[in-house]
């Protein structure tokens, strides 16, 4: 993953999803947490702004985004992945950064 390895992502329960201009879109669960977000704006250089996303379903996206990188053996830059719908209840063919 380009702006957050495995373990922050999991620690924070936050992913970036997608840049918008000057802003990354970061799902989280609790938009309230600074912490997690002010760490995203450290690694990536951009302002962020939280999208809320429920705890579980989020649980599930980032899963799916770190089992491809287990399955590469990679733990950066995956690019950008398809997520359906059906599986995590989001927008389909929504774009992960």
């Amino acid at each position: 993953m380009q702006y957050i390895n495995e373990k922050l992502a999991r620690q924070r329960n936050a992913l970036p999803m997608y840049i918008q201009g000057p802003r990354l879109l970061v799902a989280i669960s609790d938009p309230m947490n600074t912490v997690a977000l002010d760490e995203l704006k450290f690694y990536s250089g951009f302002q962020t702004e939280p999208i809320l996303v429920e705890d579980d379903k989020l649980r599930q996206i980032i899963d799916i985004v770190f089992e491809k990188d287990h399955n590469e053996k990679t733990s950066l830059d995956i690019g950008k992945r398809k997520i359906d719908e059906r599986v995590i209840g989001l927008p389909s063919q929504l774009d992960i950064v």
